[in-house]
């Protein structure tokens, strides 16, 4: 029996749920229903005296001493009866006992009991004034469906209406043992008398009595044991409230300031829960905290996904799916108001918090998909209006708490998926409101309740996935709204009880994976099903209905069926899945199987089924999958004479049937037939050829006709079945050759193995088709080395990388039955391993395809010439046998992988004309050549610096311009050398011991001539000169020259990688891999350059040595020094000049005129003391005079005054010379005009002679 209902007082009812309810995906509250009885762990004010106050206690009692507390505190369980005498406590509880229970004051108020029906909704609580002072008896129980009977005698009105407000009431639950009966203690405060009140009812309320009487505990239960049958209730138990809730003080005892204020406090702590709340759930990472935690005065109302009342009291929570860690703080307890509280989808880990018993308004509770463990709180089960509970996904480890059947509105309770144990509680049962119960993947053992036949609201039952054991009980055919039950995945054993099979909404059924037997053949009364799924018991029979015209999925996989399978399908009008495997049906497969239009899938695999696959089951225009596997059976003989309708000296082949022990047919086909002596052996199965209209099946996506007898071909319809997934035809009899087609299955996994007569195109060939090998990876037989080549794979993925179908040349290429040796560009060994791939020049574009690195053998891969990008695959450090990597002239990109470095058997590597960036690493090459390793490491680039490659023979730029890496030459470097050695071969000279050895310049130093010596019209002969500025332009020139010859010498060196004037010499031509020298410059140029430079420097070489032998003769003095320095200054940069010339045309020149050239234009650069001797002769020549004297007068050792005179004598010859040219070019003019005058003589006598003729021939006219 349940118990009236629970009614909450007003004062703790919130709004409606359409003030904030917004989640679409939970279904609409409903009103209250009956609940259990409640236990109380608090406090209980229990009267200890007869049922019947004595009457003598005047109102002036004192309160305070007739309820004093007792000494040993008590604790009320549920499961015990409530009496008068202590109990004992799990904690500490106060237990008020007065010694007799007097008679209230007139103006106090006594609690009144009524009696309602049981099973009905709770009813608004009256206030009914009493006659007396006594706490009323319990009346004789009614039973149920009868109408209550008043214990309360007739009342009379009091004189004045100060009564008190709902809201200040509190409503029980007390269960009787004996009836149906509910009663409900409602404590109405009315007066005790009809007598004027001495006390003004406001002036004392329960609230105050209860401080009286010394219990200041803030949740405490209120118990009168006037009632005799409350002695033996064995399941009474008291409803916790906090005490702040359940008396309150009436309103016009309450200030409208001190209501301001206590709304304020509340507010400030709905604050710091939320603030808290941020903080211990890292909420600066949550998904969207959008306004949280921002100004400090902020109306946290504002705050996304918190949503509030018109007072401002937070009703909902919403933070679902936003990143939420940490646990749950308990200062939850503060949201008073709170009716929806949703955190699901988060991180949130700990305990659950007690606290939340404190939200007495909640409707909404949504922890799934965290990982909150310990167990399930009491507290939970005493929210009085929760209706949607959800803890599921979670790792909770405890029982579901009896305390469940105290959420009387609870209509969705879902706690699937965590570690859930014990027994179902029967407290369950009270849940009338219950609408889904779902409790999946947990370890719940025990039965299932029969309690659960009285939620009579239930319309979804999940109780998959546990430890349930025992028989399904009947009562749950009294659950008339039940739609889904899924019973799966237990140790139920029996039968389904029939009253559950003629429930006629129930739609969804699931009871696999349990120990069900007999053959539940009263399912055919119903005919809702759409979803029935009995697989893995221990059926025996299961006939189907003609009823069943809804069902859609019909599941007997795994038990032990022994029927014919020639059954009347054709009922089930509405089927799309069909199993009916692994069981002992026999027969053949019904024709009345393609009038079953819906299916989509048909599993028969795993009986004993005989006889052609039926072509009707290809009309099934909307099947996915078809299993009609492991139809063979085992040998079956028969004596010759009995059992088979052909005897054995009758049989002549054809189809035989012969009946086993147990009347079963066994039929087979000739194939399946032996005859041995007077024997005839069957083994049966599925026989016959595939039949050919998979066309009509477009949405098939697994197919297995596997372990049969299956002949003939296959059919290539199948090819075109895009969807297929599997194709399982293994282990038959099938023939001819695999079809191309199956080909384009490239997700399926296509199983062909165990046909022993499948053969190539021709009959002595093992070979499947190219396509099938390549674009399967599921095929069954790619990983045999004879039905697929590994290395044609391989050929058909660079083909397609390649893109083949572009190429010049593809003879042969992609054949589906070709053997890949014979394909153009490929050579193979002796044993048919791949060791040469050679497409140069074949039009090749796309990528070199990774595939390529699994060809173990291939010594030699060469594709230059084409149209190559990408990179080179990292793996190719794995062709160990590598001997030769040609890909010049392509256009790949990249780097080089490090694997190059570990083919040791590489003799010629050529990458040029390629975009490789990078460097190449380290080879030795065997045998190699100028033209073994070639790469883009010279400029220019195409990059801003070229390919570093150190051990390259070649270095080829962004010209196709390549050259020898062994000819790079450091000429700077070797220029400062070549100086050196010139300068300290000089000063060996001028230490006189050359002289001596060679008697060599012994004249030279005794004429004093010294300025002619180092060239008169030269201003290296400044360095003879004593005056600074004679010495800055010798120096002047002497830097510049030394600057330009260096300049020159720096631009011949090579360097790869960097732009010099260096003209690269040889070119690798894509036809051949040898490169060649373009260099004409030949012998004869050499040697001309050679006569050519010696002629013209040779003077100036041997000037400066004889000034700088002849330096010895003047000792370490200042004419000494001048003497060295200049000869020194003179033939080094003449030998500069030289060394200049040379390397420059070592570099620049590349014919014998370019040759002629260079050098022409590097002697000029040796002329510039000449030439900047000749400028300052015409810019000041008496300079120039002054100080070539004084270096003439200085080294022939004479006075100032000879010096002075030696210039004068120079300044009187020079004018005579000039005297001399003048007088020349006077008589030259004296001749010239002696000329002009005998030819004016001449033209004279001509010009007469003329008149006269003229005149002459004027006359005779």
């Amino acid at each position: 029996p349940t118990p009236e209902p629970i009614i909450i007082p007003s004062s703790i009812t919130g709004h409606k749920a359409d003030d904030f309810w917004d989640r679409s995906n939970l279904l609409p509250l409903f009103s209250p229903v009956s609940t259990t009885s409640y236990p109380s762990a608090e406090p209980s004010l229990l009267p200890t005296s007869s049922p019947t106050p004595s009457p003598s206690v005047k109102p002036s009692h004192d309160w305070s001493k007739a309820f004093s507390p007792s000494k040993n505190p008590t604790l009320l369980p549920i499961s015990s009866p409530v009496s008068p005498t202590s109990h004992p406590s799990a904690e500490p509880s106060l237990s008020l006992k007065p010694s007799s229970f007097p008679s209230p004051p007139q103006d106090f108020f006594s609690f009144v009991p009524t009696v309602s029906p049981a099973f009905s909704p709770g009813v608004k609580p009256t206030l009914l004034p009493t006659s007396s002072s006594s706490l009323l008896p319990s009346p004789t129980p009614s039973h149920r469906g009868q109408p209550p009977v008043s214990s309360s005698p007739t009342t009379s009105s009091p004189k004045h209406n100060t009564f008190p407000k709902e809201n200040e009431l509190l409503k029980y639950h007390i269960s009787s043992p004996s009836s149906p009966t509910a009663i409900s203690l409602q404590p109405s405060l009315t007066p005790t008398s009809s007598s004027k009140p001495t006390t003004s009812p406001n002036k004392l309320s329960l609230t105050t009595a209860m401080l009286i009487a010394g219990n200041h505990d803030p949740r405490i239960s209120i118990l009168p044991t006037s009632f005799p049958s409350l002695s033996t209730s064995p399941s009474m138990s008291l409803l916790k409230l906090p005490l702040s809730l359940a008396f309150e003080p009436s309103p016009s005892s309450t200030s409208t300031k001190q209501k301001m204020e206590k709304e304020t406090h509340q507010r400030k702590k709905e604050r710091e829960f939320l603030i808290k709340l941020f903080n211990t759930t890292g909420g600066t990472h949550w998904i969207d905290n959008e306004g949280w935690m921002g100004e400090k005065d902020q109306d946290h109302c504002k705050w996304k996904y918190v949503g509030c009342n018109d007072d401002g009291s937070i009703i909902s929570l919403h933070l679902h799916n936003n990143g939420l860690i940490g646990s749950l703080p308990p200062e939850v307890g503060f949201l008073r108001q709170l009716k929806a509280l949703l955190l699901e989808g988060n991180s949130i880990k700990g305990t659950i918090p007690t606290e939340v018993g404190f939200l007495q308004q909640l409707q909404v509770l949504s922890l799934s998909n965290n990982t909150i463990d310990g167990n399930i709180p009491a507290e939970v089960c005493m929210l009085p209006q929760l209706k949607f509970l959800s803890l599921s996904n979670n790792t909770i480890n405890s029982t579901i708490p009896t305390e469940i059947g105290m959420l009387s509105e609870l209509s969705y309770l879902q706690l699937e998926n965590n570690n859930i144990a014990g027994t179902l509680p029967t407290e369950v049962g009270m849940l009338l409101q219950l609408r889904e119960l779902v409790l999946p993947g947990n370890t719940i053992n025990g039965t299932v309740p029969t309690e659960i036949g009285m939620l009579s609201q239930l319309k979804y039952l999940y109780l998959s996935s546990n430890t349930i054991h025992g028989i399904i009980p009947q009562e749950l055919g009294m659950l008339l709204q039940l739609q889904d039950l899924y019973l799966d995945d237990n140790n139920i054993n029996g039968v389904l009880p029939i009253e559950v099979g003629e429930l006629k909404s129930l739609r969804k059924i699931d009871l696999s994976r349990n120990r069900l037997n007999s053959s539940l053949l009263h399912l055919g009364n119903s005919t809702s099903f759409s979803y029935l799924n009995v697989s893995q018991n221990n059926l025996t029979s299961f006939p189907l209905s003609k009823g069943w015209k809804h069902l859609e999925t019909f599941d007997l996989r795994n038990n032990r069926i022994h029927q014919e399978m020639s059954v009347n399908l054709a009922d089930l009008i509405s089927i799309k899945e069909l199993f009916l495997s692994n069981n002992s049906f026999y027969g053949s497969i019904p024709n009345t199987i393609s009038s079953l239009n819906h299916m989509e899938i048909l599993h028969l695999d795993h009986n004993y089924l005989t006889g052609d696959i039926p072509d009707d089951v290809l009309s099934l225009v909307r099947l996915k999958e078809l299993k009609l596997s492991h139809s063979k059976q085992k040998r079956h003989c028969f004596e010759g004479l009995g059992g088979c309708d052909v005897d054995v000296v009758d049989y002549v082949g054809g189809d035989i049937c012969c009946y086993g022990k147990n009347g079963e047919k066994i039929c087979s086909a000739e194939i399946g037939v032996e005859i041995n002596n007077n024997n005839i052996c069957i083994t049966a199965g599925l026989r016959g050829p595939i039949p050919a209209g998979f066309t009509n099946t477009p949405y098939l996506q697994v197919l297995d006709l596997s372990n049969n007898f299956l002949t003939g071909n296959i059919p290539p319809e199948i090819g075109g079945l895009f969807r297929l997934e599997m194709l399982d035809l293994t282990n038959n009899t099938l023939t001819g050759s695999i079809p191309s087609v199956l080909g384009a299955l490239a997700s399926a996994a296509v199983l062909v193995q165990g046909n022993g007569m499948i053969r190539g195109p021709t009959k002595n060939e093992t070979i499947a088709p190219l396509s099938l090998c390549s674009n399967v990876p599921k095929f069954d037989l790619s990983g045999d080395s004879i039905w697929c080549p590994p290395e044609r794979n391989v050929l058909r993925a660079f083909y397609n990388d390649a893109k083949g179908q572009e190429w010049t040349i593809s003879t042969g290429w992609v054949d589906e039955f070709n053997n890949h040796c014979e394909w153009y560009g490929v050579e193979c060994n002796e044993v048919g391993k791949i060791v040469e791939l050679s497409l140069n020049n074949g039009g090749l574009s796309g990528k070199i395809s990774d595939a390529i690195c699994n060809l173990k053998s291939i010594e030699r891969l060469d594709f230059r010439d084409n149209n190559l990008k990408g990179s080179i695959p990292s793996g190719i450090g794995n062709l160990s046998e590598l001997t030769s990597f040609i890909v010049s002239y392509n256009e790949i990109t990249g780097i080089i992988p490090d694997g190059f470095a570990n083919l040791s058997k590489l003799e010629i590597v050529h990458l040029h004309g390629n975009r490789l960036q990078g460097a190449v690493p380290f080879l030795s090459l065997k045998g190699q050549t100028k033209s073994s390793f070639i790469a883009d490491c010279g400029s220019p680039s195409v990059f801003d610096s070229p390919l570093d490659c150190p051990s390259c023979s070649m270095c080829c730029n962004s010209k196709q311009e390549c050259d020898a890496k062994k000819s790079k030459t450091n000429f700077g470097k070797w220029s400062s050398v070549f100086v050196a050695s010139v300068v300290f071969a000089l000063l060996l000279a001028s230490t006189g011991l050359i002289q001596k050895i060679f008697s060599f310049g012994q004249g030279v130093s005794s004429t004093g001539n010294e300025c002619c010596t180092i060239g008169k019209d030269s201003v290296y002969c400044f360095f003879l000169s004593n005056r600074f500025t004679a010495w800055a332009l010798a120096i002047g020139v002497l830097a510049t020259q030394t600057l330009c010859f260096g300049f020159f010498i720096n631009e011949a060196s090579l360097e790869f990688r960097s732009d010099r004037i260096w003209r690269y010499t040889y070119t690798c031509p894509r036809n051949n891999l040898d490169c060649r020298n373009n260099s004409d410059v030949t012998a004869f140029g050499w040697i001309v350059f050679t006569v050519f430079a010696l002629v013209y420097l040779m003077c100036d070489l041997l000037n400066g040595l004889k000034l700088v032998l002849g330096a010895s003769k003047y000792g370490l003095t200042r004419k000494g020094f001048q003497s060295f320095f200049g000869g020194c200054s003179l033939f080094v940069i003449t030998a500069l000049a030289l060394y200049a010339t040379v390397v420059y045309n070592i570099a620049a020149s590349r014919s014998n005129f370019e040759m002629i050239f260079n050098t022409v234009i590097l002697l000029f650069v040796n002329d510039l003391d000449e030439k900047l001797f000749a400028s300052l002769h015409a810019i000041s020549p008496e300079w120039l005079k002054k100080t070539r004297s004084e270096i003439i007068a200085s080294f022939n050792g004479k006075t100032r005054t000879s010096v002075q005179n030696a210039i004068i004598n120079q300044q009187i010859e020079d004018q005579t010379k000039r005297i001399k040219k003048t007088e020349k070019k006077l008589a030259k003019k004296s001749n010239a005009i002696k000329a002009v005058e005998a030819k004016n003589s001449k033209l004279k006598k001509k010009v007469a002679g003329l008149k006269a003729a003229q005149a002459i021939k004027s006359k005779d006219m």
